[in-house]
This record gives structure tokens, C-alpha cells and sequence, in this order.
């Protein structure tokens, strides 16, 4: 058990005896900082700073101003990953890796690997053996410094937080679905309309409808049904042939199915906000644009909004008090007093969950609400995320008995 001193100590130690040490500590825990102590420990020279997203610079700016960093024969320079191109063929006293998981693309390691550093810092709430691997062959051994989410909360680093888990169902009857099913000549085919009970009249008669467009009526768990059918089913075939296109086929099918379970969420999560959330400072992780756009409204943050970086200085400035986020704020950003937050989505992805769950960490009485749907892939990501925590921290809520009889 360490504090937050004896592991900042710890880290200058291993700071004087490794070249290349890999941070993964849970989002919270101060990595930001290493990477700042390691570049302070030099006295003159040049560092340089990668990071995933523009917005994520001015983070690291006032990293350090609020860390009094005055080293004026030290040269920073923080950029975008998408930006290595430009710095091919340089030299560093210092090269800081944020969110390392980032330079596992062949672009990136062609970039990097003629950049020269006399230490490397790399940084992640977790990494995979992709990521190590990748570390490893451009710059040589890594010490790997490693402080799990559990254990950043049992030793007082993080707060306690009441993460609440609201099982859902998806609807077994009703025709208010739709999935649509094709063959043959595109330019031949004949649509048709059915209900679920009648569909295999249409798909087993190919004699009959050799050339078919039939779009099938169905309740929302047929439609799931069919999704996952239709995602191992690709799976399949993609393990059997290494078809390119089909492999795209099956990624693109897995992204319908996330996308239908976080859309079928909407109207619990809109409930569920307006109960526990809207009256505290809070955020919320959308599973799409438009999820974010119906819940959040002028507070969405999103790639198709250009005044996202607005939205979130905002919110830093306490001028509002509420952030509905799609596929950003996840990692690099400190928000400053969040109450509350929602995930409405997960995926099978850890460190999504670690970093989305360490943006909520900042308050004293931290409080998550997580929602998900029984009996489907929601709740083997529910499982998988919720492994390293203390089950004393994990409730679970009727959705019924909390909105719908109140």
C-alpha cells in the first residue's frame, strides 16, 4: 500500500535507474506529472510531448503551469500524433508518449522509429501486448510502473465511488424493428415486406425470390438476435477465406449491434438524468452523434461539432455544468468537479472503461450510473470492466422501481 508521495518517490527512483519506463496507472493517479518530473530533471535540452487530439495540447500547457515547471534552457514541443511525419529524423533528450496504446499503427512506428531519444516516457491507464511489443522494438527494454484502478481506489489515491448498474431488457414481442436481408442481382432484386414469424418463407425459397430485398418486421430482441447471428457468421467466414471485404463486413455488423443496444438505451438514460444527473455537475459517455445530440443538446461534444473544445473550456470555467460526449473526453483531459456520470455503453475494451470511470473520479463522492442489457454482449462488457473492482462499490438499481414509480 503506497500513498501519493511514496508513489511519487518511487517514480523518481526508477526515473534514476531506467531509461524507458512505461506508466500504466489508472487514469487520476498523477502520470501526467511523471512525464514532468522527468522532463524537469534535465537542466537544458529539448523534449518532446506526442498526444492523441489537438484539445489534449493546451491540457498538457496547463499541466505545466500548474506544476511550475521553469526550465528556460528546455525546449517543449507538444504535438499531435498525426503530426510525427513532420518530426522524422530528430533527436530528443526526452520523447513523453501520451496514451501510448495510440502509436500501435504502421504510419506511427514508421515515424517513429527514426526519432532518437535519450529516455522515452510512455503513458496509458493499460496497455496491450501489441502496445509493449511495439515499445520494445523501437526503443529498447521499458520498465513497466503499473498501479490498477483497484488499487488506486484501496489506497486512497482515487475516492470511494457508488457505481450504480441498471440491467435493462430488450422488448421480446411488438414489430417496432426492422432488419433488411439481400441476395442475388441488386439490380434485379424484388422487395418485400414481413413480419418475424414469416421471413423464412422469403430466405429458404431461393428458387421462388432468387433475387431478394426483404425487410423484416421484428421486436427489438429478434433484431439483436439476428445481428449477432449475422456477426458470427462473418466471423466465420472471414477465419475461413481472410476476404479482405468481408472482414470489413463483420466489423461493420459488430459496430450495428454496439451502436443498436446504445441507441435502444435513450429513453432509460433520458429518465435516469433527469432523476440523479441534471442537478449536479456531470457526464455523460453517449454511444453516437445522436444519442448525444437528443440527451445532451448544446452541451454534446462530438467530431461533427466544431465547438467542442468551447464546450469543454466552458464547462472547466463552471459556466456549465454538463458534458454529453461521443469518442472524446475519454482520455487527456482533466475536468475539475464532476458529481456524476453515465456510461451508456460499454465495450469490450478496458481501458475505455478504466479512463471513462477515471474521468469521474474527481469528486469527493464520486457516483457512476452504467446501463446495460441483460442477456446480450452489454453484459459480458458489464463483467469484464467491473473484474477489478471492489464489489462494495457496485449496486445495483430496478430501473422500474426508480423511474417508473416515483
Amino acid at each position: 500500500m503506497m500513498n501519493r508521495q511514496e508513489i511519487e518517490s518511487e517514480s523518481i527512483r526508477l526515473m534514476s535507474l531506467h531509461k524507458n519506463i512505461l506508466y500504466t496507472w489508472a487514469t487520476g493517479c498523477g502520470k501526467t506529472k511523471q512525464a514532468i518530473n522527468k522532463i524537469s530533471s534535465i537542466s537544458q535540452g529539448k523534449a518532446l510531448i506526442c498526444t492523441a487530439e489537438v484539445a489534449h495540447i493546451n491540457n498538457w500547457r496547463r499541466e505545466f503551469q500548474k506544476w511550475g515547471f521553469n526550465r528556460p534552457l528546455v525546449e517543449v514541443e507538444v504535438i499531435c500524433y498525426a503530426s510525427l511525419k513532420k518530426y522524422k529524423n530528430t533527436s530528443w533528450d526526452v520523447l513523453v508518449l501520451d496514451e501510448c496504446h495510440h502509436i500501435a499503427t504502421d504510419i506511427r512506428v514508421d515515424c517513429l522509429e527514426t526519432i532518437k531519444s535519450d529516455s522515452v516516457i510512455a503513458l496509458s491507464a493499460t496497455v496491450n501486448n501489441e502496445t509493449r511489443y511495439a515499445l520494445k522494438e523501437l526503443f529498447g527494454d521499458f520498465y513497466e510502473f503499473n498501479i490498477t484502478l483497484r488499487q488506486a481506489i484501496d489506497w486512497d489515491i482515487l475516492p470511494k465511488p457508488r457505481i450504480n448498474v441498471i440491467p435493462l431488457r430488450l422488448n421480446l414481442s411488438g414489430n417496432d424493428q426492422t432488419y433488411v436481408v439481400t441476395r442475388g442481382n441488386s439490380k434485379k432484386r424484388k422487395k418485400f415486406i414481413c413480419e418475424s414469424k414469416d421471413r423464412w418463407e422469403y430466405i429458404k425459397n431461393k428458387t421462388k425470390y432468387p433475387d431478394l430485398e426483404l425487410t423484416v418486421k421484428c421486436s427489438e430482441w429478434a433484431k439483436y438476435a439476428y445481428l449477432c447471428e449475422r456477426f458470427e457468421y462473418l466471423k466465420k467466414r472471414y477465419i475461413a477465406t481472410k476476404n479482405e471485404a468481408v472482414k470489413n463486413m463483420w466489423l461493420h455488423c459488430g459496430s450495428e449491434r454496439k451502436r443498436f443496444l446504445a441507441e435502444r438505451k435513450t429513453k432509460y438514460a433520458k429518465a435516469i438524468i433527469d432523476r440523479f444527473l441534471k442537478d449536479y455537475r456531470h457526464i455523460v459517455f453517449c454511444g453516437d452523434i445522436l444519442q448525444a445530440d437528443m440527451l445532451g443538446g448544446k452541451n454534446a461534444i462530438h467530431s461533427k461539432k466544431d465547438a467542442s473544445q468551447s464546450l469543454i473550456d466552458d464547462f472547466n470555467k463552471g459556466k456549465t455544468n454538463s458534458l454529453y460526449a461521443v469518442g472524446m473526453l475519454s482520455e487527456g483531459q482533466n475536468l475539475p468537479d464532476i458529481e456524476k456520470g453515465m456510461i451508456i455503453q460499454l465495450d469490450g475494451n478496458e481501458r475505455g472503461f478504466c479512463q471513462k470511470l477515471g474521468r469521474i473520479l474527481r469528486s469527493e463522492e464520486p457516483e457512476i450510473y452504467i446501463l446495460y442489457f441483460k442477456q446480450t454482449r452489454d453484459e459480458e462488457y458489464l463483467k469484464k470492466a467491473l473484474e477489478g473492482i471492489d464489489k462494495e462499490y457496485i449496486n445495483e438499481m430496478d430501473y422500474d422501481e426508480i423511474c417508473n414509480r416515483h
